[in-house]
């Protein structure tokens, strides 16, 4: 069995006893975690010899320990292309990294439980009023002191930004009450049980109201989290300095960089060379080699968003029901897989439009499958008529798996012309309402929680990029955020997921399964299925 095939299979049994983590509707201030011993700067640079296996690269790291300066990662196939958390282009997963670096949420989510964070604690007995307290110790990186008026002013903002993660995390709030500079009550449009969770997005970080409008180019680097950005390329790289007055637990690692390296052999080479200390999506290939060396950790993980080709609802033979069902009869998943990402890619086999670890997923609807016959069945009923149709994509692991749908679609008789974008011009391109959109290869995005169901599927969510609209599926999005019993919540759900595969916007072609290299003295990763990891508290060990 593949060893991508075999994540795939234990996360979907996994999902099955996912637990709900919705806290509680009450919780007490914890106050800042204590900061460590201050961390000797002066030890030897990044990938320096160390004697230290980390045998878990989660844990934190052992009293009275030493630690490099400088810690570089290299991120594959999605670049950062913009840190403007109300533009639709930083919906990209290194952008979230490093959002939650240089932003802080309100609350964070850890193993399950909502922790404080820039809010000390809240409160709601309606799921639809919740009353804030903040933090008042907290500072931008600009100096500016964090206030109620700051995040009034993010929650403002964010609606501006239709199509991007940070408007949908924060459009259920309909009013926000000032009561004090550290005091605020949330009133949302209605019930809804999620909003925790959307509190702890990294997308839903907290700006600083003077940086953003005083510097429309920088300003949105300014949070009040334990890193500050020092240099920022578009979709090159972002160094970022630990932010030595930080309110809470400070950092073992003076000086971070995420770096976009898109050539899979390039980032195994500088992994073997230890010119990086973490290096996302290594080869099948390499992996064995950094298996078998005592110098590295190999840390395999699936991705929870699915591979998914999109069909543009508002055209009209993409949208045709019957030009969608021949489309995806044509579909050869396994080989598109493999083309795709090698055995670091797994084929969907359920008809389930989910991700694999998002609670209430449904299991038991049928793929649809591949069946050449069927497809040419379901053509000839479409109003397809030898139209050459646009196939958009950006990142080069969608962009080999659209070269293989290219020929599984003409097999069948439908022709398409392959457009290679870079990620910010997808998303430009392919958002809510856009009438241009034909089919679409992308990633959609679902993370841990159920509600985010409505960013996939319904109006002006951010990864709605085929424009779906389902009035009935509509108001049960709206409504199914209400309900807080959690077996009703769940029966509702699962209705949803069903409704979408009998009239889908979309199809999952296959899984990611991520193949990350650190070296071996490099630990404090916290990388959970959703892939929004916490890069903050890394270090290397030094002797």
């Amino acid at each position: 069995m593949k060893k991508s095939s075999r994540y795939i299979a234990l996360a979907l049994c996994l999902v099955l006893c996912f637990a709900l983590f919705a806290g509680c509707n009450k919780t007490k201030d914890e106050g800042g975690a204590a900061a460590p011993p201050a961390t000797d700067t002066s030890t030897p640079a990044a990938g320096a010899p160390s004697s230290t296996k980390v045998t878990d690269t989660s844990a934190p790291p052992p009293a009275g320990a030493k630690f490099a300066e400088h810690l570089t990662f290299t991120n594959d196939n999605n670049p950062i292309a913009t840190l403007n958390p109300f533009n639709p282009a930083s919906g990209t997963t290194p952008t979230y990294w490093t959002m939650r670096m240089i932003l802080d949420s309100l609350i964070l989510l850890v193993n399950g439980e909502f922790l404080p964070n820039l809010a000390t604690s809240w409160e709601t007995t309606d799921w639809k009023t919740f009353n804030i307290k903040l933090r008042d110790d907290a500072f931008f990186h600009n100096g500016e002191k964090f206030t109620a008026k700051d995040l009034e002013f993010t929650i403002v903002e964010s609606r501006n930004g239709v199509g991007s993660q940070a408007c949908d995390m924060w459009r259920p709030v309909e009013t926000v009450n000032i009561i004090n500079d550290y005091e605020v009550q949330l009133i949302l449009n209605d019930v809804n049980v999620d909003f925790l969770f959307n509190m702890s997005m990294p997308s839903a970080g907290i700006l600083n109201q003077k940086a953003y409008t005083e510097d429309a180019e920088k300003g949105y680097w300014i949070g009040t989290g334990a890193y500050k950005v020092v240099d920022f390329q578009t979709n090159n790289f972002v160094d970022l300095e630990r932010n030595d007055n930080y309110w809470g637990k400070a950092p073992y690692t003076k000086y971070i960089t995420l770096k976009f390296i898109p050539e899979m052999s390039t980032r195994s080479i500088m992994m073997q060379n230890k010119e990086t200390h973490v290096a996302f999506g290594i080869s099948e290939a390499d992996i064995a080699g950094f298996e078998a060396s005592p110098d590295f950790n190999v840390i395999p993980t699936t991705f929870n968003n699915p591979n998914t080709l999109g069909f543009g609802m508002l055209h009209p033979i993409t949208s045709d029901w019957n030009f969608r069902m021949a489309v995806m009869h044509a579909l050869n998943r396994p080989e598109i897989a493999v083309v795709a990402a090698g055995d670091w890619a797994a084929p969907e086999v359920t008809g389930t439009l989910w991700g694999y670890a998002t609670q209430f997923r449904n299991n038991d609807i049928p793929l649809v499958e591949y069946n050449v016959e069927k497809a040419k069945e379901y053509l000839a009923k479409s109003p397809y008529n030898g139209e050459v149709l646009e196939l958009a994509t950006a990142i080069i692991t969608n962009v080999k798996a659209c070269e293989v749908i290219q020929q599984n679609l003409a097999a069948v008789g439908i022709t398409v012309e392959v457009n290679e974008m870079d990620p910010p011009s997808l998303a430009a391109k392919a958002g809510y309402g856009k009438e241009d959109v034909e089919l679409i290869m992308f990633v959609t995005g679902f993370n841990m929680s159920p509600s985010s169901f409505r960013n996939a599927y319904g109006p002006n969510g951010s990864y709605n990029r085929q424009t779906y609209d389902n009035p009935p599926l509509n108001e049960m999005i709206a409504r199914v955020g209400t309900i807080t019993d959690i077996n009703e919540r769940e029966k509702m759900y699962r209705e949803m997921q069903e409704m979408v595969a009998a009239d889908p916007p979309i199809v999952n072609v296959f899984w990611r399964l991520n193949g990350i290299v650190a070296q071996g003295n490099v630990g404090g990763l916290h990388l959970p299925p959703d892939v929004y990891y916490d890069l903050r508290y890394a270090y290397q060990l030094i002797d």
